[in-house]
């Protein structure tokens, strides 16, 4: 079996975690790193690794399709948020390798802190409510903001007080 993660950065426990369950299993399994640098920490931990375009240009999927046909991948699984929308997109253009991410609506939902609040109460679940405007809000303090479809805690932040 041939596993190819993305964008895999820092993620060596994972990596090591896919091994471990690997050899307990008694399956044979390559795993594939691909990142925008060799210097990618968890590279080092993959049986082969492979130097993709960045996520958002034009060449990142074409790439991926091509290097997974050629490369006989069987599982292409995206490790960061910002390739998941992109690749849950695309998934049907992989041929034969399964693209383990939700649909698009499905993540839509998870990459949009309104969404995911309007799903959750929708089943009963509490959530936070998101506040568009500072002269509206009234839930107290300290408080966080955020993008609405923030990542890796960029532009996030406590507020203490106005």
């Amino acid at each position: 079996m041939k596993i190819l993660f993305t964008s895999v950065g820092r993620r060596v426990e994972l990596i090591q975690a896919f091994k471990k369950a690997a050899d307990k299993l008694n399956i044979d399994l390559t795993i594939i790193g691909a990142d925008i640098s060799n210097s990618a920490p968890a590279l080092m931990f993959c049986d082969k690794t492979v130097i993709v375009p960045r996520i958002n240009t034009d060449k990142y999927i074409p790439f991926l399709q091509e290097y997974c046909r050629d490369n006989a991948v069987d599982a292409l699984v995206p490790t960061i948020d910002t390739d998941l929308l992109l690749l849950s997109q695309n998934k049907e253009y992989f041929g034969k390798t399964k693209v383990v991410v939700s649909d698009p609506d499905k993540v839509a939902i998870c990459r949009d802190k309104r969404l995911t609040g309007g799903f959750l109460g929708s089943v009963g679940l509490k959530y936070p409510i998101a506040i568009d405007d500072i002269l509206k809000y009234d839930q107290g303090f300290p408080a966080f903001i955020k993008p609405k479809d923030g990542s890796s805690s960029i532009d996030a932040y406590k507020v203490d007080i106005l």
